[in-house]
């Protein structure tokens, strides 16, 4: 099950992996940019660094209850990275990302597991800094080792899709155990 976890981690890097194509001589020479709680493609992101919601999230909403989703047809597998069957519907609510996605702006990811992101200006590079308190289901922490197991996972062994956009990836470095 640990590894379906790990698995499910790499799918949060998404958009900031599409990033990391190659690491050109020109890129190394440049100062390491100052790190964001956000990427945008386009302008400044909406939400500044200590917003606590989304807009359109209420959080006085009512917890706990019952959650109940339906699907026509069956699942033949929790796992959502299969090539083969159909996975369970549902599966993305039982893992966080690295990044999430604002749904009331376009092209800006704000982080979640990751504290905080840097990016290079010509963007070929972006690097993650992760949270003290992430955790996995168990309590364990969650490290870089974790998202790179869960990358090589996907690069050699995932669908075609994710075998195709993590190959773009020229390098993985993990200069400290949470970056």
């Amino acid at each position: 099950m640990k590894a379906i976890c790990h698995a499910a981690f790499v799918l949060m890097m998404g958009m900031g992996l599409a990033l990391l194509t190659s690491i050109s001589s020109s890129s190394a020479a440049e100062p390491i940019p100052v790190s964001k709680h956000a990427i945008s493609m386009h302008g400044t992101p909406k939400y500044p660094a200590d917003f606590s919601h989304f807009d359109y999230v209420n959080p006085e909403a009512p917890k706990g209850g019952l959650l109940r989703l339906s699907r026509l047809g069956s699942f033949d597998s929790l796992n959502p990275f299969i090539i083969k069957g159909k996975p369970a519907d549902g599966w993305r609510l039982v893992h966080e990302r690295l990044l999430e996605r604002s749904r009331d702006e376009p092209f800006t990811l704000y982080a979640r597991i990751a504290q905080s992101i840097k990016v290079a200006k010509d963007r070929s590079w972006i690097a993650f800094e992760l949270w003290p308190e992430a955790r996995f289901h168990d309590g364990s922490p969650i490290m870089a080792a974790d998202v790179y197991f869960s990358w090589q996972t996907l690069k050699q062994k995932g669908r075609p899709n994710h075998r195709l956009f993590y190959r773009q990836v020229a390098k993985v470095e993990m200069p400290t155990p949470r970056s």
